[in-house]
């Protein structure tokens, strides 16, 4: 009965698209055919926006330690050629040549390259996902609005 009603209008004569367009939504209220593909959207699109705020954490973490890393070496730079150096190993510190500490942070840095770049991949989808589901959530409402289910 309700998906033949027009849109309904406020004290103010304005319809709810209108106090759309002002920032003054009214309470959408979803068709119940609809309810179980809502609540499933805002359950998918809840754990698309972790996966993604995950992501974006662990890309935060491989640029602090990439950033480190870079900092480290500019010192190990300075250092002369004889420099004794030490490298932790558990609990203890183990002599190094200065080229292996060196070759070993490079490494690693190459290593947090390639998990940003696959880390970025992900992040991309994830956003690509979010999109999608956001469009569903808006084309349910959408429709709930045309169908007059705005209360």
């Amino acid at each position: 009965a309700r998906q033949n009603q027009q849109p309904r209008v406020c004290k103010n004569k304005h319809s709810t698209k209108e106090h759309a367009a002002q920032g003054k939504m009214a309470p959408i209220t979803i068709p119940e055919d609809k309810q179980e593909e809502w609540q499933k959207l805002q359950e998918q699109h809840a754990q698309q926006r972790k996966l993604f705020q995950n992501t974006a954490a662990q890309m935060a973490v491989l640029e602090r330690e990439k950033a480190r890393n870079g900092l480290t070496n500019a010192e190990l730079d300075k250092l002369p050629a004889e420099t004794i150096m030490y490298k932790q190993v558990g609990k203890m510190f183990v002599q190094t040549p200065g080229d292996k500490v060196k070759s070993e942070i490079s490494e690693e840095t190459k290593s947090f390259d390639t998990r940003m770049g696959e880390l970025g991949t992900k992040r991309a989808a994830y956003e690509a996902a979010i999109k999608e589901t956001e469009g569903q959530l808006q084309a349910i409402v959408d429709k709930a609005i045309a169908a007059g289910g705005s209360e």
